[in-house]
């Protein structure tokens, strides 16, 4: 039986920010939108639902990581970090994901769309990160991330391919049943999860990181 702990030395905030938390964004924040004319008063936005059921705004930092998400030919809106309040007064709007793009091949197909069957797991399993448990193969600490209010969430992929587009080649994972995630959760002490959300840049395990 393997022993499974939390590590929270070691939490990596995932880019996801209240509205109120306009202090933790950029001063002004970039949002793909269909083309208005340049008189209108009004734009359109696209929300995701996140895992938990929370509705998502994507806004990025600068325009070349959003043309860098959508493509050359996306057009886009630059908004006061301090106007998103208005956003959420007209819209079902719950948090902000920043800088979030979905993981790509290098033909730019979405990974979720072309997953190498060699990649897939078995029926009813799921990746998730841990620490390096090599040298302890019985002990494994899961790796969790801090969302907006300081609240850790557990993250899980639904494929290899999908655990390393998102968390980068270095990150040591194992393999979980799906039914027993809520066991999971419950043992490393968090009420949040979310699937194949990808772990920013600077967060993610360097080739000599232990």
């Amino acid at each position: 039986m393997r022993a499974i702990d939390s590590r929270q030395d070691r939490e990596r905030r995932l880019p996801i920010y209240d509205v109120d938390e306009t202090d933790r964004l950029p001063a002004y924040v970039y949002l793909p939108s269909p083309p208005i004319a340049e008189e209108a008063s009004e734009f359109l936005v696209e929300l995701r639902e996140l895992p938990d059921g929370r509705n998502a705004l994507l806004v990025y930092s600068s325009v070349e990581k959003l043309l860098a998400a959508y493509g050359d030919d996306q057009t886009w809106i630059r908004l006061d970090a301090q106007d998103l309040a208005h956003v959420r007064a007209y819209s079902e709007l719950d948090v902000v994901l920043l800088d979030s793009t979905l993981p790509q091949t290098e033909d730019g197909v979405p990974v979720e769309e072309e997953i190498d069957p060699d990649q897939r797991l078995g029926t009813g399993m799921v990746c998730v990160p841990c620490r390096d448990h090599a040298h302890s193969p019985d002990r494994i600490e899961v790796e969790l991330a801090e969302v907006d209010g300081g609240q850790h969430s557990l993250l899980v992929y639904t494929s290899k391919q999908l655990l390393v587009a998102c968390c980068g080649p270095n990150q040591p994972w194992f393999e979980f049943p799906i039914a027993r995630l809520p066991e999971l959760r419950r043992e490393c002490g968090v009420e949040l999860m979310y699937t194949n959300v990808p772990v920013p840049e600077k967060h993610r395990r360097a080739d000599d990181e232990e």
